[in-house]
Parts: C-alpha cells; structure tokens; sequence
C-alpha cells in the first residue's frame, strides 16, 4: 500500500482473532490499532471492547471498535445505533464502527447519516500521532517520530495531502549509518520516508 501512496494508519486483526506472539510482531509495525483486542490465546474467544482510547500490553495505541460491524443488514444498522445512543452519553468516550471496502457507497451514506443524527462529532484517524514502519518504509502522521538503525542507508523524503497528492519531496542524501530520528517536519498530513540500504 505504502508503495502505491495508500496511507494505513492503523491496523486492524481480521475478525479479531490474533495471538500475543501475532500481537507483539503486528506492534513492531503499527503504532495504533483499531480493533477489539483478543485476551485469550487458550479460547481465542474473549475480546477487550473499551470505551475509550487506550494502550496495550505491547505498547500499541488501542481505538475500539466498540459500535459493530455495518454489514448492509437494517438489523446491524440498529444494533450500531443503540451502541451509539448509550456511547454518546457517557464523558471521554470514543466510538468507532467497521466499514467492510465491498459494500456499496449507498450503505455508507446510511451508516454515517445514521450516526450524524447522535450530534457526535466525527474525529479523523489522521489528526493523531500515528506512525507505521517496514523496513523500507516509514510513515508518520501528526507528531509521530520514529527511531530507526541503518547501515548505509539513504533516507528520501515525501509529503502527501489527506487525498494522496505528493506535496513535497527531498532525493536521498548522503548514506547514513546507525541510529536515525525520523521525525514530522509539518509538510501535508502524511510524511513518508523511503530507506534504501546499500547491499554488502
């Protein structure tokens, strides 16, 4: 994704269902998750559902996806909103509902329009201090920065718009070894640095 400039911010486990060992490797790449957390490796069954941001044993920013699943049914339309009703009434709290890509824009227009009338404001992923890290590849949002140790390496810079325009960008400089600081230098909303390491 990161290579054909689509931005995930977040991970989010498939059917939330994942290990403490698919945990602690998933938290070496994405600094935040949207997801109900699986407690239990021995069942696989129980899930942490919060009310409100939070962190994980494996240092990850943990937003709940507390509301359900739009899934096109009226049914999980209704469940969604009583969820949010009670949601909306208590302080500090943050609401967040699963969006499937397959389904038609038609369904999303019922979903948002279905939460708009709770008069909660809507909140963008983007606006927070996320950052996501493979080994060719960095990506910060908001005042994320990220540690990295390199040989050889050189470092280029891009900066995008929310709809993916390429804003700025800065070639690699000269190779650099050891630990480097990555951080946001407020061009656009996402930063993304590209590492390439010279071969031995």
């Amino acid at each position: 994704m990161l290579k054909r400039d689509l931005f995930p911010l977040g991970w989010i486990t498939p059917f939330g269902s994942a290990s403490r060992l698919d945990y602690t490797e998933i938290a070496h790449h994405f600094s935040t998750a949207v997801e109900r957390v699986q407690l239990s490796d021995a069942t696989g069954l129980e899930k942490f559902t919060g009310s409100a941001v939070t962190s994980d044993d494996f240092g990850r920013l943990i937003i709940p996806e507390n509301l359900g699943v739009v899934t096109g049914q009226r049914a999980a339309l209704r469940q969604i909103q009583a969820r949010a009703e009670i949601q909306t009434k208590l302080r500090g709290t943050l609401s967040t509902v699963s969006f499937p890509a397959y389904l038609t824009d038609e369904k999303l227009g019922q979903a948002v329009r279905l939460l708009d009338q709770l008069k909660a404001p809507f909140l963008d992923l983007a606006d927070g201090d996320h950052w996501v890290q493979l080994p060719e590849v960095v990506l910060l949002t908001g005042n994320a920065s990220r540690h990295i140790t390199v040989q050889n390496a050189r470092i280029a810079w891009k900066a995008f718009d929310r709809t993916g325009k390429l804003l700025a960008e800065e070639p690699a400089a000269a190779p650099v070894s050891g630990e480097q600081l990555l951080q946001r230098r407020g061009n656009g909303d996402y930063e993304l640095f590209q590492i390439t390491e010279a071969k031995p």
